[in-house]
């Protein structure tokens, strides 16, 4: 089962998530985002993480940032209470951004995107993002290389 990380200052936000996510099949725990959430992720090892943008007394980009310094791999999925706001997630270290809604449809779609993208090698994700028509990413460097200067 794929545990989530709901990390959001609004208790009802949290319930919400929670209660939605639950009936999707996954494990859930949730956050304020405040002190001591970073030593959670180290003990729950989360596979994705739910982060709001806003927090009440912490930004969102700030705890986004002490998350990177710990671990590059677990998904993060932001969230905003702003429709017009618009992140580059890639410079980010994002993999998505969802606009917050009773409607948890777009959210979900996202989640699964991005745990199903997690799952798979590396390579297979770069041939996949360019629509399958690449082949696989060849090796950075390859063994037994000469480099002539």
């Amino acid at each position: 089962m794929k545990r989530l990380l709901v990390i959001d200052d609004d208790p009802s936000i949290r319930l919400l998530y929670q209660e939605e996510l639950l009936e999707e099949g996954y494990d859930v725990i949730s956050s304020d985002g405040g002190d001591g959430v970073i030593q959670l992720i180290a003990q729950q090892k989360p596979h994705l993480i739910l982060l709001d943008l806003k927090l009440g007394n912490r930004n969102g980009l700030d705890l986004l940032q002490a998350i990177r310094k710990e671990s590059w791999t677990i998904p993060v999925i932001l969230l905003t209470a702003y429709p017009s706001f618009s992140l580059d997630t890639k410079s980010l270290a994002v993999h998505a951004s969802v606009t917050k809604d009773s409607d948890l449809t777009g959210l979900k779609e996202q989640i699964a995107r991005c745990l199903n993208s997690a799952d798979r090698p590396y390579n297979s994700r770069i041939a996949a993002e360019k629509g399958g028509r690449a082949a696989a990413a060849k090796p950075a460097v390859q063994l037994g290389m000469r480099f002539h200067e």
